[in-house]
This record gives C-alpha cells, sequence and structure tokens, in this order.
C-alpha cells in the first residue's frame, strides 16, 4: 500500500513569514531579498505583482525582469494564474480582469527582451536602424567566427605582421589560439574595450642583448670543477652566448632569452671548489641570478609589446564590428544591454519617458546577471531629473525589488559579480528580506546541506557572504530523502587522474543500479495527493561539473544496462558518436592530416581495428590517402573501405553545406540503423538529429565552409559557454538525465 502524503502539512507559517509578507504587501519600500533555493520566491514575486495590480499599477507598467525564457514563461503563466483566481472588491476584480487581458503585452521576460523593448521604442535616440534585428548564439557565434577569420587572413597578409606572429609564436602563445582567447575576451566585453585599451601601437621593444652577452661572457669565463653541476651550466651558457651572436631571428632570441630564464642559479656543490674556492661558487652564482633576471626582464618586455599590438589591433577589430552592427541593425544580445544602457544615460527625455512609463521594475536571478542591469534599473527607478553617477542614485520608494542568492551564482562568464551583488543593497540603499524556508527538500537534505556549507561557505569581504542556513518546511509524515556521499574513503595508493574517473564514474552507476533495484522511494503528486513510489530512471539526474567525466560516466552506465540521455549541447557534442562524425569531417577536410585520418578510421564509423591499421601501414606499406592504387587482397577491407568514404566525403565538400555532408556520412555508414543494436539507440539517433539540425542552422545564419563549421563546433563543446544550452528530451524515454550543472538551473529532481 503506497503511503499519502501531504508535502506541506507541516507549520501553518514558515519561519520567515514576516520576510514573505513584505515581499508581497509592502510596495512603497525599495527591497532587496535574498532568497535559498526551493524557497518560493516565484511565488512571493506573483504575490507582488498581484498587489500592485489591484493598488492601481497598470500590468504593463510593472517590468518582471528573470534570468531565462523559459522562467519568464513560468513567471507570466503564474501571474496569469493568480490574477484568475483573485477575489476581492469590485474594483479590484475589475482591476485583475483588465491586468489579464493586458498581460500578454507586460515586460515580463529577460533582461535582454526588456533592454530590446527599450531600443525598440527609440531607436532614432538609440541610432539603430527602426526595424532592427536581434542574432541569436549560433548566428552570433557564426558571424563572429567570420569575423575572426577575415581579420587573421588580413592580418596575415601584412608584412609588418611577421614580428607579431614571432611574438605571438613565443611560449606558446600562438596568434590563433592566445590571441583569440584575447579576442573572445573583448567581445564580451566591448563596452570595456574603448576606455581600457590603447589605441596606439606601441613601439617595437629593443633588447639589451649587449648587455645579456656580456653577463654571458663573464659567466662562461668562471674557472669551474669539470666534476661539478655547474659546469655543465656555464658551457651550457655559453652556448647559447655563441648562437645568440650569429644574428638570430627574432624567434630565436626569444629562445634564447627563455633557455637562459631556466638557469639553475643554485646549483653546485662546494666541496667541489676547494681549488676555486667556495665564495668563487657564490659569486657565479650571483651573476647567474643577475642573468635570469635580466633574461627575465628582456621576455616580460617582449611579452608587454606582443600585449599592447595585439591590443590596439584587437580594439580596432572590435569596436570596429559593433559599428557594422549598430549601422546595419543586426545586433547581439550585449550590444542590447550596453545601448540600452547609453539610451537611458544620455539621454534625459528618454530617462523621463522610461521612468513614467515603467514605474516599478522587479529582478529575479540577480546573482547571475550582467552588471549592467543594475545600472540600467537604478537610473529607470531613480528620480529622472537626477544627473551624475548612477552609483551616486538612489530608486524612488517602492519603484525597485531586487531578488537574489549569492550561493547561486554560477554565470561568472556571462560577468555575473558576485561582489557587486554583495554591495548593491548599499547601492540602492534598499531594505532587506530573507526568504530562508525550503520547501522542495527533505529534512535529511536540509540538515547536510547547512550542517556542510556552513563550514565550506566562509564569508570573505567583497568575495563570499556568510553562508545562511535553510529552514526545513517540507514536513511529511515520511521522509524518502536522504544523503549518501560517494569516494570520501581514500584510495591505498597514488592514481591518476583517468583512473580516478574511471572509479568515481563506477561508483555513480552503482548506486544509480541500487536505486532502481532496492526501489528507492520518491515523492509523486497523483490528482494533486502526495503518494511515495519507486524511483524509475527518469526520476534521476547526474550533474556534471564539466564535460570531461561524460565519456566514463557513459560506459559505466552502459556497462550496467542503465538507460540515460545527455542533455545539453556540451555534452551532446563530447558523445563519442557525434565524436566519430565530426572527426571523419575533419579527416575529409585536411587530406594532410594523417592523425585525423587515422582516428577517424579507428572510431565506429568505420571499424578499423589496430591490427588492421597496421597490417595496411607496416604490412603493405600503404598511405593514408584515398587517392592510391591498393592491392586486391586489401580493397574490400575495413581500412580501404573507410578512406574511399572519406574520399567520396572530401569530394563532396566544395558542394555541400556541413548539414548535408553529415546527412551523407550518418546514411552511408548506417548511423541509425546500427544504433538501434545497442540499448542507447533512441538517445544516439536523439543527439544525431540534434547535430545535424544545429548545422542546418549554422548554414543558415550564413556560415560557410567544413573548416569553419568544425571551428564553430569545438566552442559548442566549451563547458558553459551559453546559458541556453539545454536539448529537448524524449518525453516519452524514460532514463536517467545527465547535464552540466550550467544547464540543470532552475529544475529540480527526485533524486541528484
Amino acid at each position: 500500500m503506497v503511503e499519502q502524503l501531504d508535502l506541506f502539512a507541516g507549520p501553518a507559517q514558515p519561519p520567515d513569514q514576516a520576510s514573505r509578507d513584505r515581499v508581497v504587501h509592502d510596495l512603497d519600500t525599495t527591497l532587496f531579498v535574498a532568497a535559498g533555493a526551493g524557497s518560493g520566491k516565484t511565488t512571493a514575486l506573483v504575490g507582488r505583482v498581484v498587489n500592485l495590480v489591484l493598488s492601481g499599477v497598470p500590468i504593463t507598467s510593472i517590468a518582471a525582469i528573470t534570468f531565462t525564457e523559459k522562467a519568464a514563461a513560468e513567471l507570466r503563466h503564474r501571474i496569469r494564474a493568480a490574477l484568475s483566481s483573485t477575489r476581492g472588491t469590485p474594483q479590484q476584480t475589475q482591476l485583475a480582469q483588465a491586468a489579464l487581458l493586458d498581460v500578454d503585452h507586460a515586460p515580463i521576460g529577460t533582461l535582454h527582451a526588456f533592454a530590446r523593448r527599450l531600443l525598440a521604442e527609440f531607436p532614432v535616440e538609440s541610432q539603430l536602424p527602426p526595424r532592427f534585428d536581434v542574432l541569436d548564439e549560433v548566428q552570433s557565434a557564426t558571424a563572429y567566427a567570420e569575423r575572426w577569420g577575415d581579420f587573421l587572413e588580413a592580418l596575415l597578409d601584412r608584412p609588418d605582421a611577421v614580428r607579431l606572429v614571432e611574438l605571438c609564436d613565443h611560449d606558446n602563445f600562438k596568434i590563433d589560439v592566445g590571441g583569440r582567447r584575447m579576442a573572445d575576451d573583448f567581445q564580451s566585453n566591448w563596452d570595456l574595450v574603448a576606455e581600457r585599451v590603447d589605441a596606439s601601437v606601441t613601439a617595437p621593444f629593443q633588447p639589451a642583448l649587449a648587455e645579456v652577452l656580456r653577463r654571458c661572457d663573464e659567466i662562461a669565463g668562471f674557472d669551474v670543477p669539470p666534476d661539478d653541476k655547474q659546469f655543465e651550466i656555464v658551457r651550457e651558457i655559453g652556448g647559447i652566448a655563441a648562437r645568440a651572436r650569429d644574428e638570430p631571428t627574432l624567434g630565436d632570441l626569444l629562445r634564447h632569452l627563455a633557455q637562459l630564464t631556466k638557469t639553475k642559479a643554485t646549483w653546485g656543490n662546494k666541496t667541489k671548489w676547494k681549488a676555486q674556492g667556495a665564495e668563487q661558487l657564490e659569486r657565479l652564482r650571483a651573476a647567474e641570478r643577475d642573468l635570469v633576471a635580466l633574461a627575465q626582464a628582456q621576455l616580460t618586455a617582449f611579452n608587454e609589446e606582443r600585449r599592447l599590438t595585439l591590443g590596439a589591433l584587437l580594439r580596432e577589430f572590435t569596436l570596429g564590428a559593433v559599428e557594422e552592427r549598430r549601422a546595419a541593425g543586426r545586433l547581439e544580445f550585449h550590444d542590447l544591454l550596453v545601448f540600452a544602457r547609453r539610451l537611458v544615460a544620455d539621454h534625459p527625455g528618454v530617462r523621463r519617458a522610461v521612468h513614467d512609463r515603467y514605474t516599478r521594475l522587479l529582478l529575479d536571478e540577480f546573482q547571475d546577471t550582467d552588471p549592467i542591469q543594475l545600472e540600467l534599473s537604478v537610473r529607470i527607478t531613480a528620480d529622472p531629473d537626477a544627473e551624475g553617477d548612477w552609483s551616486e542614485l538612489r530608486p524612488l520608494p517602492g519603484r525597485l525589488c531586487v531578488v537574489g542568492d549569492a550561493k547561486q551564482s554560477i554565470y561568472r562568464f556571462r560577468r555575473a559579480d558576485v561582489a557587486q551583488f554583495m554591495a548593491a543593497r548599499d547601492t540602492i540603499g534598499a531594505a532587506s528580506a530573507t526568504l530562508s524556508a525550503n520547501f522542495r527538500s527533505t529534512p535529511a537534505v536540509i540538515d547536510w546541506v547547512n550542517h556542510t556549507m556552513a563550514d565550506l561557505i566562509q564569508h570573505q569581504v567583497d568575495v563570499q557572504p556568510a553562508y545562511e542556513p535553510l529552514d526545513v518546511c517540507r514536513t511529511e509524515a515520511a521522509h524518502p530523502g536522504s544523503v549518501t556521499v560517494l569516494g570520501a574513503a581514500a584510495h591505498d595508493e597514488k592514481i591518476d587522474a583517468d583512473s580516478l574517473r574511471e572509479l568515481e564514474a563506477a561508483d555513480v552507476a552503482d548506486v544509480i543500479v541500487q536505486a532502481l533495484v532496492e526501489g528507492w522511494l520518491v515523492t509523486r503528486r497523483v490528482d494533486g495527493v502526495a503518494t511515495l513510489a519507486p524511483c524509475q530512471p527518469g526520476d534521476i539526474a547526474v550533474l556534471l561539473p564539466a564535460r570531461t567525466s561524460l565519456p566514463l560516466l557513459q560506459l559505466a552506465l552502459a556497462a550496467r544496462g542503465v538507460a540515460y540521455r545527455a542533455e545539453n549541447s556540451s555534452l551532446v557534442y563530447a558523445a563519442p558518436e557525434v565524436r566519430a562524425l565530426l572527426l571523419a569531417l575533419r579527416a575529409a577536410d585536411d587530406p594532410t592530416d594523417e592523425l585525423a585520418i587515422v582516428s577517424a578510421l579507428r572510431t565506429p564509423l568505420f571499424g578499423c581495428s589496430d591490427r588492421h591499421l597496421y597490417e595496411w601501414k607496416v604490412g603493405s606499406g600503404l598511405r593514408w590517402n584515398w587517392h592510391q592504387d591498393v592491392p586486391e587482397s586489401l580493397a574490400d577491407g575495413p581500412v580501404a573501405v573507410g578512406l574511399r568514404c572519406l574520399g567520396a566525403l572530401a569530394a563532396a565538400i566544395p558542394w555541400s553545406t556541413p548539414s548535408q555532408l553529415l546527412t551523407t556520412l550518418i546514411e552511408e555508414r548506417s548511423v541509425l540503423e546500427l544504433a538501434l543494436a545497442t540499448q542507447h539507440g533512441r538517445d544516439v539517433w536523439r543527439r544525431v538529429r540534434f547535430v545535424v539540425d544545429q548545422a542546418r542552422a549554422w548554414s543558415e545564419a550564413g556560415g560557410h565552409g567544413v573548416r569553419h563549421y568544425l571551428r564553430w563546433t569545438r566552442l559548442q563543446g566549451d563547458d558553459g559557454r551559453f546559458v541556453a544550452e539545454t536539448v529537448l528530451p524524449e518525453t516519452d524515454h524514460d532514463a536517467v538525465r545527465v547535464m552540466t550543472v550550467h544547464a540543470a538551473k532552475g529544475l529540480e529532481f527526485p533524486i541528484t
């Protein structure tokens, strides 16, 4: 007999009821609300919106801004439901009914959607075309990759760029790797580039080569015992000096200086310096330390030249692209925020109109949003006639309500700033309210979280707020939830990272099997009644901090016959069948990349074993090339078949889009049919379809060329690069859900 439960059958009021009442009813106070996980903050926000409507505030004047489109849709739905069920005086009922008619026109959405609304209302003042477009993440990434490729080609065509390329080759920085990282940072923070990056190209650094050589010669002149370690060091320094005198290129000079910085100035055995004297060894060591410091100073100066030169070029590249997007009316998400801030800050008339139009702002998930949000909100809610630094302004009473939780700030890559979140209450002069009740988790979970996090989360000024414990408010008669700690026992011997991940994956998979076999109880609601029932695979979620752990976890789950599905794009692009497809494209696109060709042949796509590859290369002396004569005895072998397939794919590249090439490869290698022979065939189908659909979207967004597409796919595999990365699951497929922590934000699972 399954026990029936009432999940919220505890105390009539949670311990933080006073704060909840303040959020819902104190409409004339600027509030800063700290809301813990599962605290029912959405319910509190909905209550505040409804009370604002009943007090006479038009719902189209209430801007409720949250983090994702999914959260915004849920908030709008719950506001509509609350307004539909509102009963009060005839006047209040009339106000609620009027708000219901306008709820779809209310500014309830993401920060970017609100910024777009402002710009669309004032396109002339924003210096934008009246009907501007906003690129989605696929279009933005594609356009950026195209711009970067054009920038790199133009730069490498310039004769004066040789020096910069040599500087970038030093210490493995690489202009297409380290330079790309710099360009990515400039792109993500372009509103700061003009202020912080110098536009002038620095003069070439002239190294003190003569002084470096003089000190090398001085060291080479020491009388060193042949049996002392310093003998080899001194001889090596002399050799470097000799090579440096032979008119070295800039790359050679950088390499020589780097070698000098690695000099072991502490080596030497005094007992072997009796003839020369111990003080002579100390003088040698001092001379070596001075040489190392001088060489390091030269390298630092060269690196500074590289930083400033590349910075000036990327400044022009970044800001020029912004101006092109503005003129063409094709904006990216970050453009919306920056242009909206400029609009409100630079135009007093616009600021007054926006202030009068949007009389109440509610900011949800404040800990995870761009710092621009706070400035934009303060300027809208403060006295519109006030000028000066926004941080000195204060919102008018009741105009602004901010909700967030510093413990849940996980989007630093989107410029989320915990320090600003901590200082925001004082910045806006807000009163505080804390929602500490947790209606989601069982007492066992909350007790463990409070006990553990109180030790781990310690207050640090401007870095980390102190941990605030959660209060248990899910007090049913029986508690299906508990906490198990895996991997707490130390291993007997040191093991490498891969072995450790393998053990971890096995532990996780074993616990999942145990939960399913033993029928661990989870709570379900049937016709509004809470019941306990044995868990199913779909009740279980595995959250990964990064996709590095995915392959071993997949192997462990598959070995135990557990159905699973990876639910966000960075995990999809790490899946073996997707990696095999992309590897085959890479091999076909570049016939000189023998590593890619051999790696592609070894995938299940072509099924070549190491023995097949050995017999082809060593036994028959053949090359990894599809343009060669193959002995009849090997013509039907897996290597020959694989190479012919790659050759046909290569021939189709000039005339086909990446999605067409992928589709051809999937059909010819029977990827979908072979997936049916595995336990996880449906998940393979879903991932393959997703990748093909994204490749089609990439081409429609303006992408062209297989090489550019492959570069773009590498970005899609970056952990946490995008916020909206969840891949829609097969709703009728009962399987363990695997996703990154970022993709799991805002979701809840019976077993995690």
